[in-house]
């Protein structure tokens, strides 16, 4: 399936520990990338998105609250 991008690569994201994390990042791309601000998606993570020179779109995002389920990388029985 391609994204809505059109792009068989629709962007790359990085799951921060937590929200200090998530804002430390915010912080220290501030300047370097014409980055968005933090928004809350679906009501579970908050993420802030730039793009990269090559035009990826990279997401960073930590979890508001419990609850949200990401397979992980070491996970010996993933989802996918």
């Amino acid at each position: 399936m391609i994204p809505k991008t059109g792009r068989a690569l629709d962007h790359i994201a990085f799951f921060a520990p937590d929200q200090a994390a998530l804002e430390a990042w915010h912080k220290r791309l501030k300047g370097k990338v014409n980055q968005s601000e933090n928004a809350i998606l679906g009501g579970m993570v908050k993420a802030f998105f730039f793009s990269n020179p090559n035009g990826i779109v990279i997401e960073f995002m930590a979890e508001i609250g419990a609850g949200l389920m990401l397979p992980l990388l070491n996970d010996p029985d993933p989802l996918y």
